[in-house]
């Protein structure tokens, strides 16, 4: 959580613009690689935009169009939504706002209070949806162990049976 004494997005964050800028300008930026419908520009960013500093002042300061962003991403008809945050709470305010369309929710929650599905789940969720993730980035390179699995349990090779319990 972050505790805060004013509203972000508003004019209030003017004294911190300049500061914010300048530490947004050590930063290294690149183009978008996927599609980014923006919610300072309440549409989808060209390929030529970048998301930089000047970028991101605007966004502590300016009006947040969530609603045209969103407006603007469903009209690419998509399958799917996923929210990554502390807890579920665009979704909601989508399904509501546009309730004749069909897309599949998915919400990982980290946590102990989590309501929603971890995201391993999400991601396998997504690949019996059709959608093929590039596994190499959910898991660290030290993760990347290759394991043989076990032979199939029914061959006469391994017998595998299961003791009976007593009632």
């Amino acid at each position: 959580r972050l505790a805060v004494s004013h509203a972000f997005h508003s004019a209030l964050m003017e004294p911190m613009l300049e500061e914010f800028g300048a530490v947004a300008d050590t930063c290294t930026f690149s183009l978008p690689s996927i599609p980014i419908f923006s919610t300072l520009r309440g549409r989808l960013l060209g390929g030529d935009e970048p998301m930089d500093a000047g970028y991101w002042v605007a966004q502590a300061a300016g009006t947040v169009r969530f609603s045209d962003a969103i407006s603007a991403a469903l009209q690419a008809e998509p399958t799917h939504l996923v929210e990554l945050g502390p807890k579920r709470t665009l979704i909601p305010m989508i399904t509501r706002s546009h309730p004749a369309t069909e897309f599949k929710a998915l919400t990982p929650l980290p946590g102990p209070d989590a309501t929603g599905v971890e995201l391993t789940e999400t991601v396998a969720a997504l690949y019996r949806d059709g959608l093929n993730p590039k596994w190499d980035n959910l898991y660290p390179p030290h993760a990347q162990v290759p394991q043989r699995l076990s032979g199939y349990r029914f061959i006469t090779t391994n017998r595998s049976w299961i003791t009976p319990v007593e009632p």
